[in-house]
């Protein structure tokens, strides 16, 4: 058996489910929440990119980045809204099973 720092068991030895000492469920979830402002800019500028091109090719460079712009500002907050209940959720159920 060898060991990890400070005597404890190395990460394939704990036993299944054994979160690491240290871990904290609501650190996972509040890292995971602050990544969805990314995954928001991400899908506007994303579409926006792709309707300008678009828009380049059907000679309307206007139109195609507004309305990529359009697409990717809805898909962004669908995900945003779904993401954030998702994680609102768990943060409950932990808190829950922690008291």
């Amino acid at each position: 058996m060898s060991a990890g720092r400070r005597g404890e068991p190395t990460v394939n030895e704990r036993p299944e489910g054994e979160k690491p000492v240290g871990s904290l469920p609501r650190q996972d979830s509040w890292r995971r929440v602050a990544g969805i402002g990314f995954d928001l800019a991400g899908a506007v500028g994303g579409f926006a990119l792709i309707g300008f091109w678009i828009g380049r090719h059907y000679d309307s460079e206007r139109a195609g980045l507004l309305i990529g712009s359009g697409l990717g500002l809805a898909g962004g907050l669908y995900n945003l809204i779904r993401q954030g209940l998702r994680a609102s959720r768990e943060m409950d159920e932990s808190s829950k099973r922690q008291d």
